[in-house]
């Protein structure tokens, strides 16, 4: 591999890692959301290219495919993630109402494992989220 391949990959490296810190994952977690392991994580991470299915993964989970690759940033990531969230919508609805309370509950607990709220709001500690016309967040008493 001559030296500007090397360096080329190297580049594509640094912006895998930027955006896999930008979306807030660890590169064990990226590694599971790519259909990958932690060692190709690692290696994508440091000089090796990265397979084409890899990267359509990453796309899916809100990854700047364009800037990974080019340094380019992608003007169309909102419309993106629009499309995401109106799928979300779809396969929601298309759920009974009970089916669809379970899957409200568990995306919001994944969230609160995640330290994350609606509107991106980071929170810590054992908080109760409340909607009332606006987010609402409020400290709860630890469970046993």
């Amino acid at each position: 591999m001559n030296r500007t391949s090397k360096e080329r990959l190297r580049a594509i490296g640094q912006r895998l890692r930027a955006e896999r810190i930008r979306l807030g994952f660890k590169q064990n977690e990226m590694a599971v959301l790519a259909r990958s392991s932690l060692a190709s994580v690692q290696r994508w991470e440091n000089e090796t290219p990265i397979p084409a299915d890899k990267l359509a993964a990453l796309s899916d989970i809100g990854m700047d495919v364009q800037f990974v690759l080019t340094g380019v940033r992608s003007t169309n990531l909102n419309a993106i993630a629009e499309v995401a969230e109106d799928e979300l919508v779809r396969w929601h609805a298309a759920l009974p109402e009970d089916e669809q309370r379970r899957a409200l509950a568990l995306i919001k607990a994944l969230a609160s494992t995640a330290g994350v709220s609606p509107g991106g709001i980071h929170v810590e500690g054992d908080y109760n989220v409340v909607a009332a016309g606006s987010l609402i967040k409020e400290r709860g008493k630890k469970r046993k």
